[in-house]
């Protein structure tokens, strides 16, 4: 593709280049800003420090990416799921040992503290077999601790590790 400029001969740099590289910088820094937000928020100002990979949880058996779930770790679905770009979603649930949801008419369940709520993003190689081979984008946990939820982000890399 070439492009031209509005001078010709005065070897002047075309606009569009200099807006590809802006955006070839843009693409580079956004994996950086994604690992700086993961560090920010392992040594979150409450003093907590949480960890760096979704590995280190111990949520799935054998490789990361097959989701097969761990002891204790349940598949769960919702009644009615939101849309989020055409991407499925595989939840999960993991309740402490020796411990219980309680159910409420006229509230939220009850989780006890050590719950993790677990949804996976991802998006089928093909739609048409949308569970034979897929691409894992992001990871959500829900950690219910003594004093609330928090909400932990994990991106997926290329290597699906």
């Amino acid at each position: 593709m070439q492009f031209s400029s509005s001078r010709s001969g005065s070897g002047a740099k075309p606009i569009a280049s200099s807006t590809m590289r802006i955006r070839k910088s843009a693409i580079l820094l956004i994996p950086m800003i994604v690992l700086i937000g993961l560090v920010i928020m392992a040594f979150a100002d409450d003093g907590k420090q949480y960890k760096l990979k979704l590995s280190e949880y111990q949520l799935f058996e054998g490789q990361l990416a097959k989701m097969k779930p761990a002891a204790g770790v349940m598949p769960y679905d919702l009644n009615t799921p939101l849309f989020t770009d055409y991407a499925f979603k595989k939840r999960f649930i993991k309740i402490p040992e020796e411990e219980t949801i309680s159910y409420q008419d006229s509230s939220v369940f009850s989780f006890p503290a050590g719950s993790i709520l677990i949804k996976n993003f991802y998006y089928p190689a093909d739609f048409r077999a949308p569970e034979k081979k897929i691409k894992l984008i992001e990871t959500r946990l829900l950690i219910h601790e003594t004093d609330g939820w928090v909400a932990l982000p994990y991106i997926w890399n290329e290597e699906q590790t």
